[in-house]
């Protein structure tokens, strides 16, 4: 209570204190805050002072009350501002159940406009409590003197278990009032009375309040018995939504008569537990009841409070991009961190606060929390990823929440693109008629609408039917029975939605095989323990840190959402793959695709992605070439190579993105054991013929440091004496057949771990000119290539030999001076040995036949 509120207590409490019923002033601004109460309110709810009673409430109208009966005050007017009625059920401090009643009028106070409330127990209004009213049976005040009497006695004789305190009440008996008429719901009253007695005749039972009837019932058949009276109450009222509800309290030998004094309350309590559960009319009381019914009324004293002060913070639960894995965005939730109480979980206020009708104002508060997060991490210059919010289905009872959020998004001016909103199938079926419009609405404004918790619940196909989301996300449910079944459901979900042009999401994902399996089927988006749990908000710092999560840019997050798209579930061997004009990565393969890989040694997409960004990968050039000719044409390209022995077919096709960043579909084949392609006998025998072209072919197999020799037309090598040992093979080769004057260079080139180096450097093979020996004693030209086979684990090195293309030219006279002046060097003579050529014709065959 603040300065202003307690300085008016002051002036108030002499004039007020003297009235015999209870007052206080509640703001007319919409917060309803009672800002006075006198000492007798207080007492009404058995508290010693009016700070205890302030403080027991909350220092709000809504607690004051049963959640049942909360309206409020603006709506009980009804536009009439004089003489507004007010009753309803109240628990004490102590945990009693009483009923008020009295007058509000709204007045011009000094706190401004305030309604004063003038309230009354029952007790103090009602003489029919101290006789048998005109259902024939106890007021309260006699009942209870007398159940404690009969109750005191049985102690004493050690009968306590023969009786039991029995609660009456029937659900919506106001509803019963509304539709029959006060009149005929007197007539019920009656009728529950008349029943009781008729089941129990001679029994201690009373009538508390309209249909609250109390009863000190024998313990002997006595659930049977009170079957037939709810039978027999539901038969005559005949309306399926006001049904009679029981709940007992059964004494044990450890019951005084002090516990039993709390007794009947235990026995309400068990009553209202099953108000809303239509296959049950009676209840027994247990402990954990007790303890429910402690935490609903802590979590509505101190709702406000929590707010006020933050106990209830907003954490933050991450969001995965399954393509990239990628910090796609976060799922904002509430957590209450009670000073008192410790944690109190959403399962326990979230509940609550919705049979309260507060929940909108906690979805507000969390809004609010989020746009304050981001507009800091904006001005700091900070990444910030999209959040999404849940919203109820009583905000939109209650008000225009779009109308809320458009003005928390310009207070805070964030872009409405981080904003995502989910709403459950709950909300949609009990709006189905604005609700597509409203989704829509939002749509419109810049917001995304996210379906929450598909499959839970209702019709959800119907949903998908009748209202266009922008995101679904699939139910933990499927996931806590993870089994065949619920793969095939999920992967129908994730098909149907892509088919829809629906974005999806899994929760609740909570193991490696989840996330295996999600990623397979193409699901977008993936929330759950597996990747975090929710946190606050400066526990995602570290958190952020410790996974090395990178944030997803809108860009990114625009190219993934037009991937998603792609029905990667098929026969055809699938991938989808990113581009930024140097490296290629794939993103997703199905089955198939990974088959086609595995025949050619490479073991799935991480192996491939990883030799597609080694720098040494004999591939790598080619297919960034290949990358970019599928930029510019936009259309499907296809390429033929070989790898590892196998002849593979490969298409790429652009989906989206610019020359920057793009992203495609990959198809791959191996042809070499198709019988209906006659490419690969094609290939086979073009590579035959070009073999003809080259001198000599060795391989240095680096793990045994031997060389085999494949083919060569030098005759000294062909004598069985030859040394295998790489460098004795090196030696040689270099006495018996390099110029005495190219030796050193022929070294330099030829030893492996410069060959390996430079090519990692390079990306391509490695080629030198050097002068070799005839047969007739005469030197020519001829180029070395050096090629390491990329798949073997010791990385060998493949070294082919040909004649230089100048030995041959018998117009080289001519053509020397144009190649030279082509390379910017004057004069014939500038030419010297060290001159390096590509070969066209072994580029060809190192691209398409490098093992």
């Amino acid at each position: 209570m603040n300065q202003d509120d307690m300085n008016g207590q002051e002036q108030y409490k002499e004039d007020f204190d003297l009235i015999e019923g209870g007052v206080c002033f509640v703001l007319a601004d919409g917060s309803e805050r009672i800002v006075f109460a006198n000492k007798k309110i207080a007492a009404l709810y058995e508290c010693d002072t009016v700070e205890m009673f302030m403080q027991f409430c909350s220092a709000n109208y809504r607690n004051l009350m049963e959640e049942e009966d909360y309206k409020p005050l603006s709506a009980l007017g009804n536009g009439h501002l004089n003489h507004i009625p007010i009753s309803f059920d109240y628990q004490t401090k102590n945990g009693h159940f009483r009923k008020a009643q009295g007058i509000g009028t709204l007045k011009d106070t000094r706190f401004g406009k305030a309604y004063v409330l003038l309230l009354f127990s029952v007790e103090q209004i009602s003489s029919d409590m101290q006789i048998k009213d005109q259902t024939g049976v106890l007021g309260m005040h006699d009942f209870l003197k007398l159940a404690l009497k009969q109750a005191e006695k049985r102690v004493a004789r050690y009968e306590i278990r023969s009786f039991c305190p029995v609660s009456f009440d029937l659900t919506s008996f106001k509803e019963y009032n509304r539709l029959y008429g006060m009149h005929q719901g007197n007539m019920c009253i009656k009728k529950i009375a008349t029943t009781i007695t008729t089941h129990f005749p001679g029994a201690l039972i009373g009538h508390l309040t309209a249909d609250r009837f109390v009863a000190l019932l024998p313990s002997k058949d006595l659930e049977v018995k009170l079957e037939h009276v709810c039978n027999e109450v539901n038969h005559y009222i005949n309306d399926d939504g006001i049904r009679m509800k029981v709940g007992i309290y059964k004494p044990t030998e450890k019951d005084t008569l002090d516990s039993l004094r709390h007794a009947f309350d235990a026995a309400k309590i068990a009553c209202d537990s099953i108000k809303e559960d239509g296959n049950r009319s009676i209840a027994i009381y247990c402990t954990s009841m007790g303890e429910t019914i402690a935490d609903k009324s802590y979590v509505l004293r101190h709702f406000t409070q929590a707010m006020e002060k933050h106990y209830i913070k907003v954490y933050y639960q991450p969001v995965i991009r399954t393509l990239t894995g990628k910090l796609s965005g976060f799922e904002a939730l509430a957590r209450w961190e009670d000073p008192v109480k410790g944690m109190i979980y959403p399962d326990v206020f979230i509940p609550v606060l919705e049979d309260a009708q507060l929940i909108n104002r906690l979805d507000c508060y969390v809004l609010e929390q989020v746009c304050q997060m981001l507009r800091d991490r904006i001005d700091n210059g900070l990444p910030i990823v999209p959040v999404s919010l849940n919203l109820s289905a009583y905000d939109f009872d209650v008000s225009n929440p779009l109308d809320t959020i458009e003005k928390m998004v310009k207070r805070y001016n964030i872009p409405r693109t981080v904003l995502h909103f989910e709403i459950t199938e709950r909300v949609m079926f009990s709006n189905h008629m604005s609700m597509a419009n409203t989704v829509h609405a939002f749509q419109q404004a810049g917001y995304e609408v996210w379906m929450d918790d598909f499959g839970s619940e209702y019709s959800s196909l119907n949903s998908l039917h009748n209202y266009h989301f922008d995101v679904i996300k699939i139910d933990m449910g499927f996931f806590s029975h993870f089994d065949d079944r619920s793969r095939q459901i999920i992967t129908s979900v994730v098909t149907m939605a892509r088919m829809l042009g629906v974005k999806t999401l899994a929760e609740g994902v909570e193991t490696k095989e989840q996330v295996s399996f999600l990623k397979k089927i193409g699901c977008g988006r993936i929330q759950g323990y597996y990747y975090g749990k929710p946190m606050r908000y400066v526990d995602t710092f570290s958190f952020i840190h410790g996974k090395n999560f990178r944030f997803e840019t809108p860009e990114e997050a625009h190219l993934m959402n037009i991937a998603e798209r792609v029905n990667v579930v098929s026969d055809s061997p699938t991938a989808l793959f990113s581009f930024d004009g140097s490296n290629i990565t794939l993103l997703i393969e199905n089955d198939a695709y990974k088959r086609e890989l595995r025949s050619t040694g490479t073991q799935g997409m991480a192996e491939a992605n990883k030799n597609l960004g080694d720098s040494g990968y004999p591939f790598r050039g080619r297919f960034q070439r290949f990358m970019i000719k599928s930029f510019q044409s936009k259309a499907q390209e296809t390429m033929t190579y070989v790898d590892n022995g196998q002849y593979m077919r490969v298409s790429a096709k652009w989906i989206a993105g610019d020359e920057s960043y793009w992203i495609g579909e990959a198809h791959i084949y191996n042809i070499s054991n198709n019988e209906e392609i006659n490419q690969a006998k094609t290939l086979d025998n073009t590579l035959r013929d070009i073999f003809q072209f080259y001198e000599g072919f060795y391989m240095f197999e680096r793990g045994k440091k031997e060389v085999t020799i494949l083919q060569s037309s030098h005759p000294e090598l062909n004598q069985k004496k030859i040394p295998h040992k790489i460098n004795d093979f090196i030696a040689f080769f270099a006495d018996n057949l390099v110029y005495p004057d190219d030796r050193e260079r022929f070294f330099t080139f030829i030893h492996p771990e410069n060959i390996e180096r430079k090519a990692k450097m390079t990306g391509v093979s490695q080629s030198e000119l050097f002068r070799i020996k005839n047969v007739d004693g005469t030197y020519r030209w001829e180029v070395f290539e050096a090629l390491i086979i990329y798949k073997s684990t010791t990385k060998n090195i493949l070294l082919c030999e040909r004649e230089d293309i100048w030995e041959r030219k018998s117009d080289r006279d001519v053509l020397l001076p144009v190649f030279c002046r082509s390379f910017g060097i004057s004069g014939y003579n500038a030419i010297q040995p060290e001159t390096q050529a590509e070969s066209s014709l072994f580029r060809t065959l190192c691209e398409d036949f490098p093992y």
